[in-house]
């Protein structure tokens, strides 16, 4: 709904590419900066489902006021996105707490929501009532439903210096790959057909991601999938197929790194959320300043890519986070 808003917005108001770029800005700005400082104020209410309400509702109010406020609207979609994703997030984590499937299957229709509402803004196909009403729609039924009984996690503490260092580790890696996506550039993507197939590979690995971690273990997982996705990225032909496969890698690695980060925290699951968020937002800052020419070239990619690998490795070590997650209650 945001990419359609946003795209929309371009399509209708024939506005400049700077202007558009400069909407673009602020909405990431609000919908991933600001999440850790909205997670901070959910985690203390635990009002997760409340928080996942107000964002959809928020967005829909965004879709009814973009026309004659497109500014406003898309600040207050931002907004509303970053409520959204730490409420349902935090159900997603805390649903089966120490297991990565939920928070997987919750973060993979991501891609697919994206390229389609990128699709209808542009052509023109989406009105913004529709987009009121589905998510008006969605608010009902979250409000329909009771809270999910949501499990705390109470690991051990840890000393603040090994606590901070895993955080800074898989927040890193995080990072890292979010400035990957940077050094990629598929211009067969403008085949429809082909791009959906990597829209679709980008949503399967990371709703398969939580699902194979939880089977064969986290860390044999993720650090083995994106180790094997770096040659296939930088390394390889042109092979569609190719770098459809190591999207797919790529991807099964986001509901780890997310599900490791909330255990690091395990009493504000909203604020481990938030700052995956702001994680992916710090990596893809490079891309709006002078530094973007960097991501064209290969040895710096390689160079982070490899990076990342090591930081996601010794972020789940640390955490003692690399076998399969035991049982509830095995604890």
């Amino acid at each position: 709904m945001c990419a359609a808003l946003l795209f929309g917005l371009f399509a209708s108001h024939g506005c400049d590419a700077g202007t558009f770029a400069a909407l673009v800005a602020a909405y990431n700005l609000l919908a991933f900066g600001l999440q850790p400082l909205l997670a901070v104020a959910v985690d203390s209410r635990q009002y997760y489902r409340q928080a996942a309400v107000a964002g959809c509702a928020l967005t829909a109010a965004a879709m009814l006021v973009a026309g004659a406020l497109p500014l406003p609207a898309v600040c207050v979609a931002g907004v509303g996105n970053a409520l959204f994703h730490i409420g349902g997030g935090s159900v997603g984590i805390r649903l089966k707490p120490g297991f990565a499937t939920p928070a997987g299957i919750f973060v993979a229709p991501g891609a697919v929501g994206l390229f389609l509402g990128t699709w209808l803004g542009e052509g023109g196909f989406f009105a913004p009532w529709t987009g009121a009403l589905l998510l008006g729609a969605f608010s009902v039924l979250l409000l329909a439903h009771a809270t999910p009984i949501l499990q705390p996690r109470y690991r051990p503490e840890r000393p603040l210096g090994r606590g901070g260092l895993i955080l800074l580790l898989l927040l890193s890696s995080i990072a890292m790959r979010s400035l990957l996506g940077l050094a990629l550039s598929f211009p067969w993507t403008s085949s429809r057909g082909l791009a959906s197939l990597l829209v679709l590979a980008v949503a399967l690995g990371k709703g398969f991601g939580g699902v194979l971690a939880d089977r064969f273990g986290w860390m044999r997982t993720a650090v083995c999938a994106l180790l094997m996705s770096i040659p296939l990225l930088m390394f390889g032909t042109a092979s569609h197929a190719e770098k459809i496969v190591a999207m797919f890698l790529v991807a099964t690695t986001m509901p780890v790194a997310l599900v490791a980060v909330s255990e690091s925290l395990p009493r504000e699951p909203a604020f481990a959320f938030g700052l995956t968020g702001m994680a992916l937002l710090v990596g893809a800052l490079p891309g709006f300043t002078q530094a973007r020419p960097l991501a064209g070239m290969r040895e710096p990619m390689v160079a982070a890519g490899l990076a990342c690998v090591l930081a996601l490795y010794f972020g789940l070590r640390l955490a003692r986070l690399s076998h399969r997650p035991k049982p509830q209650g095995a604890e």
